[in-house]
């Protein structure tokens, strides 16, 4: 098996429940190497539940989890494929500084050498500060720091928990780029988040998570399928252009916005479209594809579900 295909990680009808809600209800999936999987959902989707689980810092009461085929509830320091993670609001020791962070990281692993922690201190912009106290450090700065720890053990999954909180628009391109090359060097890299213009410029697939429950799984290549369009007709008469488009076209999904009609389909025909609206009457005043086709399913997929 090729190294893109190799299984990282592998959630088999995960539940959790606390306080009489489903926080995780039933989640499955297999991420493979080599894959930045994107975890999207509004506030309390159960995105940060659903990695605690993956770091065992909470348990699944029904269902498995395995990373690199094995059970997480039997994994030992020395299992196959290492795992980091970056959570929100990461702690520090402030009387130490950031090198001294990176030695007590990589103290379990015998395989990771000085050579190691100098690459990881360059690659996370760290270089000037790695010496210096945390106490001392910008919130970017810290931030940094923990995905320097994140990198340093050479991990199978990394794990990212809201990772664009701290940062601002340099540091979010060097990170981009940063799991871009884990990714190419065949780490798991999952990110959760509900920034959906990032993960729609970092993602290779998509997972979209609401009450607990995934609801979509889909690769970026599905979201951007040249034949598949998500077309915007702002019109005079919107309830006339929905009957016209409704009677005429064959495989599209229409929906009324305001002014607007909401167009889905495979190969919809843009001009006949135009023509036909015309000709029964409608002014056409826009026609617009859309350019964020993430942030479109997302907002579709949520009206689905309410």
């Amino acid at each position: 098996m090729s190294k893109e295909k190799e299984v990282v990680l592998e959630l088999d009808n995960v539940f959790r429940m606390h306080g009489g809600r489903r926080q995780v209800d039933h989640c499955s999936c297999t991420l493979y190497a080599g894959e930045i999987v994107g975890l999207v959902g509004p506030n309390s989707a159960g995105k940060t539940m659903l990695i605690r689980m993956i770091l065992r810092h909470l348990r699944a009461q029904e269902g498995s989890i395995k990373i690199c085929g094995e059970d997480i509830e039997k994994r030992g320091p020395h299992s196959k494929g290492r795992v980091s993670a970056v959570l929100e609001n990461p702690s520090y020791y402030r009387y130490m500084t950031g090198l001294d962070h990176l030695k007590m990281a990589t103290r379990p692993y015998k395989d990771i050498t000085v050579e190691m922690i100098r690459k990881v201190v360059d690659r996370t912009g760290l270089k000037t500060c790695i010496r210096d106290k945390v106490a001392t450090y910008t919130s970017k700065q810290r931030y940094m720091l923990a995905v320097a720890q994140a990198l340093v053990t050479q991990p199978a999954l990394l794990l990212l928990d809201e990772p664009t909180d701290d940062l601002d628009p340099v540091g979010i391109k060097n990170l981009r780029e940063i799991l871009k090359e884990e990714a190419a060097k065949g780490v798991c890299v999952v990110v959760s988040s509900h920034i959906l213009s990032e993960m729609d410029m970092l993602c290779t697939r998509i997972i979209i998570m609401k009450d607990g429950r995934f609801i979509s799984d889909l690769s970026s290549h599905e979201l951007l399928d040249p034949n598949r369009a998500r077309v915007r007709i702002r019109v005079g008469q919107p309830e006339r252009a929905y009957e016209v488009l409704e009677a005429l076209f064959d495989d599209t999904t229409v929906r009324i916005d305001n002014d607007e009609l909401i167009v889905t389909g495979e190969n919809l025909q843009i001009p006949q479209m135009n023509r036909t609206l015309i000709f029964n009457e409608v002014d056409v005043y826009e026609i617009a594809v859309n350019r964020e086709p993430l942030e479109e399913y997302f907002m579709e997929l949520m009206r689905e579900e309410e």
